[in-house]
């Protein structure tokens, strides 16, 4: 699995974001810095700069959890998107 496209979609929604092989890193808006390897079974995060569980299912569940901005950029690109749709 090409690690590097599932990731893509986060790039607009944090401060930077890196990944190498299967290694992520991560700055989110609020300069927590996270350090993860992705796995087929979820994300393990190696290191971070904040209070975090160590595995999640997934990218967006482990940011949702520790960047209260990133929940907010989501809602509100999703918000965009859906107000697009509903106007073409």
């Amino acid at each position: 699995m090409d690690f590097a496209e599932e990731v893509e979609e986060y790039k607009e929604l944090v401060k930077t974001l890196s990944i190498q092989e299967n290694i992520l890193n991560i700055t989110t808006l609020e300069n927590i810095q996270i350090r993860a390897e992705l796995t087929f079974q979820g994300v393990f995060v190696l290191s971070s700069s904040s209070d975090c569980k160590n595995n999640y299912d997934d990218v967006g569940q482990m940011l949702n959890e520790v960047s209260p901005a990133y929940r907010k950029a989501f809602s509100e690109q999703l918000l965009k998107k859906l107000s697009a749709q509903s106007t073409s």
